[in-house]
């Protein structure tokens, strides 16, 4: 998506990065076709924000939020950046 890839000295007053949803709305805007994974990309951001903050997240969900990670990575691997 062309966005800044590093990030700035925390002391710095530059603009932040944008959001994972942001980021994955921007995505869909400009490859409309990646719409269809938008329940699965909402599943695997809310059981990962859930671990990140403390919360305890079923084994279950857990293997099928890193399971579909990976599907989805694959598939995002597979795009041709032009």
């Amino acid at each position: 998506l062309g966005k800044r890839m590093t990030a700035p000295a925390p002391t710095d007053a530059t603009p932040r990065f944008l959001s994972t949803r942001s980021l994955f709305n921007e995505f869909t805007k400009a490859l409309p076709g990646y719409e269809r994974i938008r329940g699965s990309f909402d599943y695997v951001l809310k059981v990962c924000n859930a671990a990140i903050h403390g919360q305890s997240v079923p084994e279950g969900h857990a293997q099928e939020a890193l399971g579909m990670g990976v599907q989805m990575l694959s598939e995002l691997k597979s795009i041709d950046p032009e």
